[in-house]
């Protein structure tokens, strides 16, 4: 024990000799506690964490392997073909993928967390919107046609203060107006 104690002396002895380097090495390690963090509660989230699904015993997961890496993401294309293919075989497919977006208020722009599905994916996996409507068959037709979107609970909650009253109303998300149709 004396010896760490010693140890410790003559560390911080030489940091404080070395006051440059000890704040480069003291943000160095902020920096990288911070960003194993902020990746470890995107992974927890996203991987981790029960999905509130009816059936998950029914659910399966499509991934694409590819070199180095087994869960890979499918292209849209890949999922239209992968969903007439096994019209057969599965009640129905649903597409899904994380993805960071930017939404423009106005004054600020803020990047959230947000995740793109397919028209199908809330009634497949039993899910209804708090309020408004979740997305349907149609809302994916068109491409490029009438975009809607659907609020996290808390971003509805931070961004409109819980009020209804934001459901119909247009937002600026990664360049494009939105329709919001539900929470």
């Amino acid at each position: 024990m004396e010896a760490l104690v010693k140890d410790l002396r003559y560390a911080f002895r030489r940091l404080l000799k070395a006051p440059g380097f000890t704040l480069v090495a003291l943000f160095s390690l902020a920096l990288g506690i911070g960003a194993n963090t902020a990746i470890f509660s995107l992974a927890n989230a996203i991987v981790f964490q029960d999905q509130p699904i009816d059936n998950p015993e029914e659910v399966v997961h499509l991934y694409r392997k590819m070199p180095g890496f087994d869960a890979g993401p499918h292209s849209i294309r890949d999922f239209v073909d992968i969903r007439e293919a096994t019209g057969e075989i599965f009640t129905d497919i649903a597409g899904s993928a994380y993805t960071f977006v930017q939404v423009d208020e106005g004054d600020r722009v803020e990047t959230i967390m947000g995740e793109m599905v397919s028209g199908a994916y809330f009634t497949l996996m039993g899910l209804d919107a708090h309020i408004g409507r979740a997305f349907t068959a149609d809302d994916d037709v068109t491409p490029g046609g009438h975009y809607v979107v659907m609020l996290d609970y808390d971003y509805w909650q931070r961004a409109f203060g819980g009020d209804t009253g934001g459901l119909g109303r247009m937002i600026r998300m990664t360049g494009h107006a939105y329709e919001v149709i539900g929470v």
